[in-house]
């Protein structure tokens, strides 16, 4: 026996019970009102979908959370050092940090969740912070950004990660950047700057990409920038 469904009546506001397997979804259908004895339109409600979820989405949501968590904890070290609290203040540090975010981002193309007011902030300490590096030191804040980068998904990354997720943690092969650096004659492909210059990947690796030297080019600090703004 199929479950009867109440629905009220649209003159008198009694109930009215219906079997429901009668109509068809999304159905209307005129039933004589057994109070007030008036037509009241009644209509099917349409059956709930479950959404299918792929496991390609399932991932994704998972590196979103992840990285969620990561940037939180790099934008308050990169603050904490900048300002001097609950750190030692070290514009070398805050620089190193702000980078590692930059390139967590292009990386995993995952955008960093910030609102106006912190984005605008993390700009402005992150110009001040490398305006008082010598370009020797913005290498070497990058070499560490690298190795807290790959530090980081080879201790907080779930068991069972997927192919992409295990080369987003490898770094670019010192052959590989020997030769692009060869191959570029040390200057940003864009604009042609040496300075601040990093090594970039043309296809994403979160899309597909690889650490060859088909897939790196290098590209100055800005230029990378206004890339990963357009990905």
């Amino acid at each position: 026996m199929n479950d009867l469904v109440k629905c009220n009546c649209k003159y008198c506001e009694g109930g009215i019970e219906f079997d429901p397997s009668q109509l068809e979804p999304g159905e209307n259908r005129l039933i004589i009102c057994p109070h007030c004895e008036c037509e009241t339109p009644i209509r099917s409600v349409p059956p709930v979908l479950e959404p299918v979820i792929s496991e390609a989405e399932k991932e994704r949501y998972k590196l979103v959370c992840f990285m969620n968590v990561i940037h939180s904890e790099m934008y308050e070290r990169a603050r904490n050092h900048f300002f001097g609290t609950g750190a030692r203040q070290s514009m070398f540090e805050t620089y190193k940090w702000i980078y590692a975010m930059r390139k967590m981002t292009e990386k995993t193309g995952v955008e960093l969740k910030l609102n106006d007011a912190d984005e605008k902030e993390l700009d402005s300490i992150g110009s001040m912070a490398v305006d008082t590096l010598t370009n020797t030191q913005i290498k070497e804040a990058h070499e560490e950004a690298g190795k807290e980068i790959v530090a980081i998904f080879a201790k907080e990354r779930p068991q069972g990660e997927t192919e992409v997720e295990a080369n987003i943690r490898k770094p670019i092969p010192t052959e590989v950047k020997r030769e692009v650096w060869r191959r570029d004659e040390g200057r940003c492909t864009k604009c042609g700057s040496r300075e601040r210059l990093e090594f970039d990947h043309i296809i994403p690796v979160i899309k597909g990409g690889s650490n060859t030297v088909r897939n790196i080019e290098l590209l100055c600090e800005s230029c990378n920038r206004e890339k990963s703004a357009k990905i």
